[in-house]
């Protein structure tokens, strides 16, 4: 597992959940997260895929968040000029990541750091790869209370 780091790059204290917890003790590597991702864009019949029905209910809007982003069952949902698009962000002490995808284009990324500075590249690499208005990033600026990504302290 890679070591994490602080803001200033320094090395930190490996992050391990006192108890097993959906927001915080799920580890894996950036290409089993990339597998997941590939699933819920190809929704199958097989006994290790997601079933058409349990996928759709995942990324239904459960909860509307404000006038562009929605909340599934454990994705954040927008709909750009781009499409539907679901996400996902993680932030644990000394490691931060990010998943994002567009299932109509079949197409997405995931994007994991190990230092408190990686939440700071989210936004420029999806929007290298993603053209266009992305409001998770607006919604998740809100939520951390500063006007962009890059300030958060």
């Amino acid at each position: 597992m890679a070591g994490s780091h602080d803001r200033e790059g320094q090395p930190g204290a490996c992050f391990t959940a006192a108890e097993p917890e959906a927001a915080s003790s799920l580890h894996t590597t950036p290409c089993d997260f990339a597998r997941f991702l590939c699933a819920m864009m190809a929704p199958g019949g097989g006994s290790w895929q997601l079933g058409m029905e349990s996928l759709a209910e995942m990324l239904k809007p459960q909860a509307r968040l404000d006038d562009a982003v929605s909340w599934g069952l454990g994705w954040g949902l927008q709909t750009t000029n781009q499409g539907r698009a679901f996400w996902h962000w993680g932030d644990n002490p000394g490691f931060k990541s990010f998943a994002f995808a567009f299932p109509d284009l079949r197409a997405g990324l995931v994007v994991m750091t190990n230092g408190d500075g990686g939440l700071t590249l989210w936004e420029p690499i999806v929007r290298t790869i993603f053209d266009g208005d992305h409001p998770a990033f607006a919604w998740l600026a809100g939520f951390y209370g500063v006007p962009r990504l890059d300030a958060v302290p």
